[in-house]
């Protein structure tokens, strides 16, 4: 059985970003005190005018983003309901469930899983009383404990997730709107690319609109541009 001294979150998979579609049963893990943190943000461009005082205007707001540190550690079968809910896994095995769940690509959306997050209470807003729907962006496991024989015994991830981004169709359609982005470490182009436009396909010419020879050199504190591409392909036809 889980410690019950500890908060616990749970994790749904699903195969669609519009959690329709669910992909095994959900995971009930308990999570380290302080760890969970919510970060939101809203982008501004400053603009510089020979001779007078610099302008700020608003870009757009970025996708949330929520983190926290999972607790993995060996927990044995104290009834028939802790069986049914997966507590009594051995820690391996529920590292593997929680890769399968977060991180693998599923066969049939080429994708990795979409994710709900609920721990329970009304801890961070403006997510009181609602679930976080986001994917998983990186996972770092570092083993704490083992029993001697090389077997972990406990296990903590770290984990960030980036919210699914709202209104994808809309941003897709706005013939007016260019969003702009900084890049920090760690950041992919197809993975911002799909954070804007909900279509990693659109990476080439995100790629070319900003005069890049690779989706993968790109560096930190450089600002890329995301154009409305559909808009230019409608006015063309």
């Amino acid at each position: 059985m889980s410690d019950s001294s500890l908060p616990e979150l749970t994790l749904q998979a699903y195969l669609d970003k519009d959690c329709s579609q669910q992909k095994g049963n959900s995971l009930i893990i308990p999570y380290q005190p302080g760890s969970l943190k919510l970060s939101l943000s809203n982008d501004q461009k400053e603009t510089k005018v020979l001779g007078s005082t610099s302008k700020i205007t608003y870009q757009g707001t970025s996708a949330a983003t929520l983190t926290v540190t999972l607790l993995l550690y060996k927990v044995y079968y104290e009834d028939w309901q802790s069986f049914q809910s997966g507590k009594g896994l051995a820690v391996k095995d529920q590292l593997k469930q929680l890769y399968e769940s977060l991180y693998q690509v599923n066969g049939d959306t080429h994708q990795p899983s979409f994710i709900t997050i609920d721990w329970g209470e009304d801890l961070l807003l403006p997510y009181a009383g609602k679930k976080f729907r986001g994917v998983l962006t990186r996972a770092d496991a570092s083993e704490q404990h083992n029993d001697g024989k090389g077997t972990p015994t406990y296990i903590k991830v770290e984990c960030s997730f980036t919210e699914i981004p709202p209104n994808v169709d809309a941003k897709k359609n706005s013939p007016d709107l260019t969003h702009y982005r900084k890049v920090v470490a760690g950041d992919r182009l197809d993975y911002k690319t799909w954070q804007i436009y909900g279509d990693g396909s659109l990476t080439s010419q995100v790629a070319r609109a900003n005069d890049l020879d690779s989706p993968r050199l790109i560096t930190p504190g450089q600002v890329l541009s995301f154009p409305p591409f559909s808009t230019s392909v409608e006015s063309q036809s």
